[in-house]
């Protein structure tokens, strides 16, 4: 194994852990029907940082654009 394939096994590896939790904690947030039934402040921000925390950071996303090939 080449340390590119061991290093792509990797971020695959990476990439599937965080598509996992962000279904598992996607089924732990109910999407509301009406505006009554829509959850308070508090916990509608607690849900945003939640998922926020699954979004790679700028130097994440730079460094996975310079791994894919131009076109």
């Amino acid at each position: 194994m080449t340390d590119h394939t061991g290093r792509a096994g990797l971020e695959r590896e990476g990439l599937y852990a965080v598509a996992h939790e962000f279904d598992r904690l996607r089924t732990q947030i109910s999407v509301r029907g009406t505006p009554r039934e829509l959850p308070d402040l508090a916990t509608a921000s607690k849900h945003l940082a939640t998922l926020t925390g699954l979004i790679p950071g700028p130097l994440f996303v730079e460094w996975m654009q310079g791994l894919s090939p131009a076109g």
